[in-house]
């Protein structure tokens, strides 16, 4: 532990490279920033600013979902979403059930898909009501620490075991030919729009969501002078994708006259299907690289019922946790409290997640897919506009981002060969964010070009 102590000080003392890294960092004067850059080749810290201080790291948590999602769960998993029914007859079902399985990929084209196979098998008729079983996890619906304003935005939809479209529906409106006209997709009874925009000089539209009478209420009031699509979310979600499945059943010509309830599956029904997800080495991709929410707490929730049928958010982190520190990951002074960085209970240090990245670059069952998930800067998803004018595409990030937290942590290949970790986070600042992140590019950059004592 000293030598390894005193060969970073020295490196600190001696790298013109790192200097410049000091450098950056002063620019930001008060600002609470932590820096840790970790060797991949042998696990040395080689730079240190606040390393082990604690921050909040905002959507780079998700790091820790995703990798304890491959550790946990593994590569090939596949979330599925289970249909049943208490009886068949001719041409008819009586009742369906519908049971969640924390797919957060479930959307209305599996929907159809399940529709058709009813068709294909002859029947006519859902006899009875259409009863969901969101009981697969926790049915909290919002993760610790989470606002109480964030209101109708997507980036807040709603937690559920039972989980289609994101858990939102997209408001289109459109102002060509001088009328306004508004619409949601897909649209469905558990939806209502009311609206009374109007066309005027200024476009200033207020949106607002409400629960009543049972349904979503979505109110558009204000001005508008151009056309524009709006992601919102929706209350008890689970419900939603019951309405989804009786409004598609209604379109594939399959009567369905009874009403939408909660309710867990009948002990003695029969299996009529299963929907089944991509492999979560995709989903991995998708969650880094448009920072999906939702889809981080679902992936920690099964995790949690690996170990406790409940499925919490925490018994997830707790298991992953437990799991990362199996792995000699030091883990005693990490503070999880949801799975997507939503939450500003959330604490981490930047070295912890420097050894995380570098452990799991050394894990042999999903190293390549863990980094590969995240998206390559300058190119994709929420890091394809930085660092654009590089010709070197070998940098690997996650940016996350909350009022008055910026953050990013990834990979570095260096055009001397070496594969650098590093983590970067900001917490406190004012003033404008784009200043932040310039500085965290500005070091990135340097470790692209740096070269590391061997």
């Amino acid at each position: 532990m000293f030598c390894q102590i005193l060969l970073t000080f020295l490196l600190i003392n001696q790298s013109p490279e790192l200097a410049a890294i000091d450098r950056y960092i002063n620019l930001l004067g008060p600002v609470h920033t932590g820096v840790s850059v970790v060797n991949c080749r042998n696990g040395v810290e080689i730079y240190s600013h606040q390393s082990r201080y604690l921050f909040v790291p905002a959507s780079i948590q998700k790091l820790i979902s995703v990798a304890g999602g491959f550790i946990l769960l593994g590569s090939e998993y596949r979330f599925q979403t289970n249909f049943y029914t208490d009886s068949v007859s001719g041409t008819n079902v009586y009742n369906l059930y519908v049971q969640g399985g924390a797919d957060p990929s479930l959307d209305t084209n599996q929907i159809k898909q399940f529709t058709g196979v009813l068709t294909g098998q002859g029947i006519t008729e859902v006899v009875g009501n259409i009863y969901i079983d969101p009981y697969g996890v926790d049915t909290t619906s919002l993760g610790s620490g989470w606002m109480w304003d964030e209101g109708y935005y997507s980036y807040s939809a709603r937690i559920s075991a039972l989980t289609c479209q994101g858990n939102c529906v997209e408001l289109q409106v459109n102002t060509s030919g001088g009328s306004i006209n508004c619409s949601v997709e897909p649209n469905c009874a558990y939806t209502l729009l009311v609206d009374s925009f109007q066309y005027g000089s200024e476009h200033n539209p207020e949106i607002s969501r409400i629960f009543e009478n049972g349904i979503n209420v979505i109110l558009l009031k204000g001005t508008v002078n151009r056309s524009f699509n709006q992601k919102i979310n929706l209350e008890k979600p689970h419900l939603y994708t019951g309405y989804l499945v009786r409004e598609y059943l209604t379109r594939n010509n399959i009567s369905c006259y009874g009403e939408v309830k909660e309710r867990p599956v009948n002990l003695n029904a029969q299996l009529v299907h299963s929907i089944h997800s991509p492999p979560y080495y995709q989903l991995a991709d998708s969650v880094l690289n448009f920072s999906i929410n939702l889809a981080s707490e679902l992936i920690i929730r099964k995790i949690g019922t690996l170990r406790n049928t409940q499925g919490t958010a925490q018994d997830g982190l707790d298991n992953i946790l437990q799991a990362f520190q199996s792995m000699g990951i030091e883990t005693s002074n990490v503070k999880a409290r949801d799975g997507s960085g939503l939450s500003r209970y959330n604490l981490v240090s930047p070295y912890f997640l420097t050894s995380l990245l570098e452990a799991m670059l050394s894990n042999n069952l999903c190293c390549e897919y863990f980094y590969r998930s995240l998206p390559i800067m300058g190119l994709e998803g929420t890091v394809s506009f930085r660092l654009r004018e590089i010709s070197n595409r070998n940098i690997r990030a996650k940016t996350g981002s909350l009022s008055g937290v910026s953050s990013l942590a990834g990979y570095v290949e260096n055009i001397h060969g070496d594969t650098l970790a590093f983590a970067i986070i900001m917490n406190n600042y004012t003033g404008s964010t784009s200043r932040i992140r310039n500085i965290q590019d500005s070091i990135v950059y340097v470790l692209l070009n740096m070269e590391v004592p061997r």
